[in-house]
């Protein structure tokens, strides 16, 4: 018996579409202002198909509010 079906994306998640400045310092803790690309939420599970989402866990060290909203 299957219990989850879980896909790890390595993905960054935010408000916007577009390139963002991520200073690492929560895992690193020194600053490296590496750039991501993120994407919105709903974009991401739109462009996935995912048809259904039971669970969402964020872990994004203060930017949760961004994570928000671009869950549309």
């Amino acid at each position: 018996m299957k219990l989850f079906d879980i896909n790890i994306v390595d993905q960054a998640v935010s408000d916007k579409n577009t390139t963002l400045n991520f200073d690492g310092y929560q895992i690193t803790k020194k600053k490296s202002n590496e750039k991501v690309r993120s994407t919105r939420l709903d974009t991401f599970i739109f462009n996935q198909k995912i048809k259904k989402v039971d669970l969402i866990k964020l872990d994004v060290e203060l930017h949760e509010d961004k994570v928000v909203l671009g869950m549309g």
